[in-house]
């Protein structure tokens, strides 16, 4: 089981697709939220995922910041 670490700055980068539609869904959310990041909703859903396989201790999801959005980036400008 995975213990917390000191936040994000000693996280692992992970890039991956997801269907449009998952994306779709996330910036739904974001539009909802009034300005929490795109990252924060996929970093909680991850950890709502592994928390009941006991994979990550509780404390993890706790110790995540939330992020606000940030502007568009250069590949959403194209």
């Amino acid at each position: 089981m995975a213990r917390p670490s000191q936040g994000i700055a000693q996280g692992v980068r992970i890039e991956t697709m997801v269907p449009a539609e998952v994306s779709a869904a996330i910036d739904s959310l974001v539009a909802l939220s009034g300005g929490t990041s795109k990252a924060t909703f996929v970093r909680q859903a991850l950890l709502a995922g592994l928390q009941p396989y006991g994979l990550v201790y509780p404390e993890v999801a706790a110790a995540l910041a939330t992020t606000k959005q940030a502007g568009p980036t250069n590949r959403e400008r194209k």
